[in-house]
């Protein structure tokens, strides 16, 4: 009976412990979503960000507006130039998502996977329904991995808070 305890015991262990490493060296991928601004602002207070696929330098604030942190879940969506990202913003997101596309409007929001610039969009019209459809240039892994992590990481906040109210 001690033998069998042991034996149970050490295969719990064994299970629990590959289940910790599962994604031991993955990094959870990283988006920040930065605003234009005057390229004549002290440097401090501004970034020069250059988009060489879209011959394109922006100047933008080199602090986020939004981050992946407000993120609630993302998939996946196959585009005619590759995958792109559905991103869904939890609420405060939406609300900033909103605020910012409405105040910028007809400047450039620059996003960055992975710390890396892959796409800018002239702001045409302000988001309301707090989803934004991320066409860039990364590849169709890098797209899979960011949805998965940025749904992951969404996840783990809605079940952190969830047990407090």
């Amino acid at each position: 009976m001690k033998h069998l305890f042991c034996l149970f015991s050490a295969t719990a262990l064994l299970l629990t412990g590959c289940s910790l490493f599962e994604n031991w060296g993955k990094r959870a991928a990283s988006l920040s979503i930065h605003e234009q601004v005057p390229a004549n602002l002290p440097s401090g207070r501004v970034r020069i960000v250059e988009l060489p696929d879209l011959d394109l330098k922006v100047p933008v604030d080199p602090f986020p507006s939004l981050t992946q942190f407000q993120i609630g879940s993302a998939e996946v969506k196959p585009t005619i130039g590759g995958s792109a990202l559905l991103l869904r913003f939890d609420g405060h997101g939406g609300r900033v998502l909103q605020q910012v596309t409405t105040q910028s409007r007809g400047k450039y929001l620059v996003f960055f996977l992975n710390e890396r610039p892959v796409s800018a969009w002239l702001v045409d019209h302000t988001i309301t329904n707090s989803e934004f459809l991320l066409e860039g240039f990364f590849t169709d892994e890098e797209a899979k991995e960011a949805a998965r992590s940025f749904s992951d990481q969404g996840r783990k906040r809605v079940g952190k808070y969830s047990n407090v109210w």
